[in-house]
């Protein structure tokens, strides 16, 4: 029975151990765990830094867009005011071209190349009208910030008003010579104003004048859509793209209107 105490002795070591183990691998267990929370915690107090610093960056870049979206409106706007400033400046060009409208031309302009007398009348029509207030500068500033159709019907408005002070100048120097370009005129009219083509090809370059109230009505109703913050459609880009084509024939070709 010597054996007795021994068993008890190792039996009482190996509880002894077992708990030991036990309550060493439980202490392990927690600090890893506890080590684990804090690493997990950092982890998501730097995620969640990061998220406010996201969503500042985010709210930082929304308020910069809708602050140059602003500033882009009001020089849009600017630009309308422009653009119709141009076309008021030509009020007085306007009523030359109504007079000219009157005119015969062809038979003016020999008239005026053998009769002094002619000339001076033509130059008392013109006496009142200062191409200097023609406000071209405006206009141009305006260009990059308006649609291309108000461009379009600008320059359409421009180039009839331009032949007739173009004309006015021939007969107040005799030149017998019709210096304006008619075919390229009616293409453009054509191209601006499409649904009067018959008419236009029926009376060509001598009856362009009426047309300018129309083309005044179309700038106004195209500043209106860019007010709305309407964009260009595929229609209206393909419309201004004919009537700039056209434009770009009348005025760059050679040096004659």
């Amino acid at each position: 029975m010597d054996w007795l105490p021994s068993i008890t002795t190792t039996t009482l070591l190996g509880a002894a151990l077992w708990l030991c183990r036990n309550v060493l691998l439980q202490r392990l267990q927690n600090s890893v765990r506890h080590e684990f929370d804090e690493k997990l915690e950092n982890i998501r107090s730097k995620i969640r830094e990061k998220e406010s610093q996201i969503e500042a960056l985010r709210s930082g870049v929304l308020d910069g867009v809708s602050h140059r979206q602003a500033i882009l409106y009001e020089r849009k706007l600017k630009a309308t005011e422009e653009i119709w400033a141009a076309v008021s400046s030509m009020a007085a060009a306007k009523q030359i071209s109504e007079i000219m409208s009157q005119i015969k031309f062809e038979a003016a302009a020999k008239e005026s190349e053998k009769n002094p007398q002619a000339r001076e009348i033509f130059k008392a029509v013109g006496k009142s009208f200062d191409p200097e207030k023609i406000d071209a500068l405006s206009a141009y500033r305006a260009r990059p910030f308006v649609s291309k159709l108000v461009w379009a019907y600008y320059s359409a408005y421009k180039a009839i008003i331009s032949q007739s002070i173009l004309r006015l100048e021939a007969l107040k120097s005799g030149w017998e010579q019709d210096f304006s370009k008619s075919e390229e005129m009616v293409a453009l009219v054509k191209a601006a104003l499409p649904h009067h083509g018959q008419h236009i090809e029926k009376y060509g370059n001598e009856n362009v004048h009426y047309f300018l109230d129309e083309l005044e009505t179309k700038i106004l109703s195209e500043i209106e859509n860019i007010l709305k913050g309407k964009l260009d459609d595929n229609e209206s880009l393909n419309t201004a793209a004919n009537i700039l084509k056209a434009a770009d024939a009348l005025f760059n070709n050679d040096q004659r209107i």
